[in-house]
């Protein structure tokens, strides 16, 4: 389960699952943002993020992040338990892990980690 602002995302799955929900408005203005992806992307992903133009760099961060947080998870793992420079989310397949990004909304960015490569991803909107 993740929650930002408004938004609340439950995974359910027969396997390990990690899910993450990441509001834009909580990461780093523009000229902070680089500085904060210097200490938590990999060398791989920086480079990348890097590339992008700076109007593009939050989303894009909030993206990795949202990734980082639900490998974690379904790794049975916390942030503080590991280096997010050495979480490599870049592929949508690292090891046994499988990533999806979810379209939330203009606002929030969430992903889902699964440790089963035959799972499918529904989603499913509920209204408050």
């Amino acid at each position: 389960m993740s929650q930002s602002d408004d938004v609340i995302l439950i995974a359910v799955a027969s396997a390990a699952v990690g899910v993450d929900v990441e509001g834009l408005d909580a990461v780093a203005g523009d000229g902070h943002v680089a500085d904060v992806a210097e200490m938590t992307l990999s060398p791989r992903e920086l480079d990348r993020f890097l590339a992008l133009p700076p109007a593009d760099r939050r989303r894009a961060w909030a993206r990795s992040f949202a990734r980082k947080e639900a490998t974690l998870k379904s790794r049975g793992l916390g942030l503080g338990d590991v280096a997010l420079s050495e979480v490599d989310v870049l592929d949508d397949r690292t090891g046994a892990t499988t990533l999806v990004d979810l379209k939330v909304d203009d606002d929030h960015v969430g992903a889902v980690a699964l440790r089963n490569p035959k799972a499918l991803v529904r989603w499913k909107e509920l209204a408050t």
